[in-house]
């Protein structure tokens, strides 16, 4: 019942359909939103019952199983699968991989690395907020008269904060991506949610989600020096969870391995869920594996 199969040979119309009608499907399924970060493949269960997709880059013939910037995770969804068919999927990636370094629900293998998303429910904003822990209210109880929030569709000026504040620190994001990124923004504006923070007038701080059925994702946001010292983006993302809130949507984090990135999304009260990262490299391809990792981050 699994099937290995091409991009070229995937039915896009029932494709969309099985992530429209799946309610565990994500942003991070969606056939567009794929073709814009990756190639990729897929393996589907049946006749689109359920499915996971596969990006995958080659370089002198090594092909491998990687994970796209902006694309923290490719999940099964569709038709729960049990752990002995979980293990057919595996069978299938490895099959057609020479390398894997790939996030999913899935844990392909006994030893994949159990990793840490970090989600909170948006329902009721009171209690929501009552949760806040009491640095992050002092915080924004001080800077929020100071602030002004507005959303427009245009993400550049986002794209172009972020890259001053930390583009330095994640070097595996291209020119070319954050170009993507934009054009898909642009194509797509009712799938994406692009919030600044203006203090005198000057943009101080800005945050761009994706929608998905149920899911708002932090794909990207940064404050400038002013907006770090006014914690603008906790405002914003205040700001976000009051008017988001009582729509049944969960607020997906996207975690962070960073301890003190970690601690700042707890303290919106934010809690844990698992996915886990697969690695898996044939023996003759150890020695430059290092190599790969330094041009493809897992």
């Amino acid at each position: 019942m699994f099937k290995y199969v091409k991009q070229k040979d995937i039915n896009k119309s029932k494709w969309s359909d099985l992530v429209h009608r799946s309610s565990d499907s994500t942003i991070f399924c969606e056939y567009d939103y794929l073709n814009a970060f990756c190639e990729w493949d897929a393996i589907i269960y049946g006749d689109y019952e359920g499915a996971i997709a596969l990006p995958y880059t080659s370089f002198l013939g090594i092909r491998s199983l990687y994970q796209p910037n902006f694309v923290q995770q490719c999940i099964w969804f569709g038709k729960k699968i049990g752990d002995s068919q979980v293990q057919e999927v595996f069978l299938l990636i490895r099959k057609m991989n020479h390398r894997i370094g790939f996030n999913s629900n899935l844990k392909l293998k006994g030893d994949s690395r159990k990793r840490v998303n970090q989600v909170l429910t948006l329902r009721n904003y009171e209690t929501i907020r009552n949760n806040y822990s009491k640095s992050l209210k002092k915080n924004i109880i001080k800077n929020n008269p100071s602030l002004i929030i507005s959303r427009d569709t245009n993400p550049k000026r986002t794209i172009r904060l972020y890259q001053e504040a930390y583009g330095s620190k994640n070097t595996q994001i291209k020119p070319e991506h954050y170009s993507a990124f934009q054009v898909l923004i642009n194509e797509k504006p009712d799938q994406f949610i692009n919030v600044h923070a203006f203090n005198n007038k000057k943009l101080v701080a800005s945050i761009v989600l994706a929608k998905s059925r149920n899911r708002l994702h932090y794909i990207l946001g940064a404050p400038t020096e002013k907006g770090r010292r006014l914690n603008a983006l906790s405002v914003i993302i205040d700001h976000l969870i009051q008017q988001e809130s009582g729509k049944e949507m969960i607020f997906d984090f996207e975690g962070s391995s960073i301890p003190s990135v970690y601690q700042y999304y707890a303290s919106f009260g934010a809690v844990e869920e698992y996915f886990y990262t697969t690695e898996f490299c044939r023996w003759w391809l150890k020695p430059i594996d290092l190599v790969y990792k330094r041009l493809f981050k897992s």
